[in-house]
């Protein structure tokens, strides 16, 4: 089933908070259907709430959540830009990583401003190729930015490890599993820098 661009809003609300505080964030989610952006939706913002109130619980009101129009087809390689705002943007790049597309990844990703940036989580899944200047533009920038990559296929497994960029990069099978490991990978850091 091909991917769309959904955007979906969802409030949230702290767990124990006596005035009940609302807060919602407009995700551009990527998904085959309104169901699976909702789903998406949803793992992303429990991930941004658990950096943004540390220490504190959130709940999805899912009663409150509603889903824009189905957009245009995605068809390449697609990233979620995870950072202390109200939005979760999603990025889009070609399926083939050559050199045009790299210099684009490269310009995008040394763009992103890291002080108010939890992480980007990457979906490989259409993902068909890597090239070297593909390869170097992750390389220079998946520390800086956090950089977790969803469903990377064999094949880009493979370039990775025979590059040695798979220990730099963490790949993760789904969106729960990158995302519970960057809130992690976060909350490490936040401690060691208040010890």
């Amino acid at each position: 089933m091909p991917l769309h661009r959904i955007p979906v809003t969802v409030p949230y609300v702290l767990v124990g908070d006596p005035t009940a505080s609302l807060f919602t964030v407009q995700v551009d989610t990527v998904a085959t259907s309104p169901t699976g952006a909702i789903a998406t939706a949803q793992v992303l913002v429990e991930a941004l709430a658990r950096m943004r109130h540390p220490g504190r619980g959130a709940r999805v009101a899912s009663d409150r959540v509603r889903v824009g129009m189905i957009g245009t087809q995605v068809s390449g390689f697609y990233a979620y830009v995870l950072a202390n705002s109200f939005h979760i943007a999603h990025l889009d790049f070609p399926a083939r990583i050559d050199q045009d597309a790299a210099q684009q990844l490269a310009d995008t990703f040394s763009g992103i401003d890291q002080r108010n940036l939890y992480g980007i989580l990457a979906d490989c899944v259409y993902l068909n190729y890597l090239g070297s200047m593909g390869l170097a533009a992750v390389a220079s920038n998946a520390q800086r930015v956090r950089l977790r990559l969803i469903r990377p296929s064999e094949g880009v497994l493979k370039v990775l490890d025979m590059v040695g960029l798979r220990k730099m990069v963490p790949c993760f099978p789904d969106l729960p599993k990158a995302c519970e490991d960057l809130v992690s990978a976060w909350m490490r850091q936040q401690a060691a820098q208040t010890k």
